[in-house]
């Protein structure tokens, strides 16, 4: 099995190979975050995904689409999902 891995890693193209990057730290992520308007929408998603991203030890890949042509509103949540309520305890819920 390894070699059948190593040789793919051979003959991939280079165009499909991607340089290593630094990895994102506590101190990179507290400089994004305060470059970040939160009453933008924009800026409040990114902002939340970022740190989703890093504290939920996820892929980016595994919390957004691609494209905007990759959403189908039967499979992913809409702003109109999203509601307010009161859990049976009378705690706010969203």
């Amino acid at each position: 099995m390894q070699a059948a891995i190593d040789g793919a890693t051979r003959l991939a193209l280079a165009a499909s190979k991607r340089s290593k990057c630094e990895p994102f730290t506590t101190e990179v992520i507290a400089t994004l975050c305060e470059k970040l308007n939160i009453e933008d929408p924009l800026d409040a998603a990114i902002n939340a995904c970022l740190k989703v991203a890093f504290f939920g030890m996820a892929r980016l890949g595994e919390l957004v689409l691609p494209s905007q042509k990759a959403f189908d509103p039967e499979k992913h949540v809409k702003r109109s999902d999203v509601g307010e309520g009161e859990d049976r305890t009378g705690n706010n819920v969203t």
